[in-house]
């Protein structure tokens, strides 16, 4: 299946070398261009495919670039930025390509027309509510680390240290209460949950 933004997305993005795009503004323009409707985020199933098509058009650009060795396109969930071959040192553009497991993971998806010919709205509207379930997680992860006044980096044990501390200060029969306990319990069964 042949992609009708590659070419597009490929000249709004080597015609601004090193200006960072977001998604949403890579849209934009396609829109201004007349690539893509006015109203495609009107519903869920058609916001999902015009989202689909601008990563897999970013995907299929970042292999193409590196294979032609134009240069890299690092893709992030918050921004793309191109950057020409010609304005790489010799270590950028020897580990411009290297992905993590999860990039590795995101590649695969968006380079699969399946994912996108079998969307439905029932498909989209399930993967809308996961999402948001891990994004609501990653808010109760942040508040459980700033609960137990830690932050990123930390290890299991380190939490479980600090648990600890906290809960013998924050005990009933030490002054605490039953709420701070139970407060206190919550976050470390939310930090189990990532860290565990």
């Amino acid at each position: 299946m042949e992609n009708p933004l590659i070419t597009p997305i490929e000249h709004i993005l080597t015609a601004s070398p090193g200006l960072t795009w977001t998604e949403h503004a890579l849209i934009r323009q396609l829109v201004e261009q007349g690539y893509l409707c006015a109203d495609y985020g009107r519903e869920s199933l058609s916001l999902f495919q015009a989202h689909f098509l601008v990563m897999n058009a970013l995907y299929q650009l970042r292999q193409s670039f590196q294979v032609k060795g134009v240069g890299r396109l690092l893709i992030s969930t918050l921004s793309t930025v191109f950057t020409p071959a010609n304005s790489l040192n010799d270590t950028e553009q020897r580990g411009s390509q290297e992905l993590t497991e999860e990039n590795g993971k995101l590649t695969a998806y968006y380079l699969s027309w399946d994912n996108l010919t079998s969307a439905s709205d029932d498909s989209v509207d399930q993967l809308l509510k996961s999402f948001w379930r891990r994004y609501g997680g990653q808010d109760d992860r942040q508040n459980a680390l700033y609960l137990l006044e830690l932050q990123e980096p930390v290890t299991m044990p380190q939490i479980k240290r600090r648990y600890r501390e906290k809960a013998m200060s924050w005990h009933p029969d030490r002054g605490g209460s039953n709420e701070q306990l139970a407060e206190l319990n919550n976050a470390l069964g939310v930090l189990k949950r990532y860290y565990g």
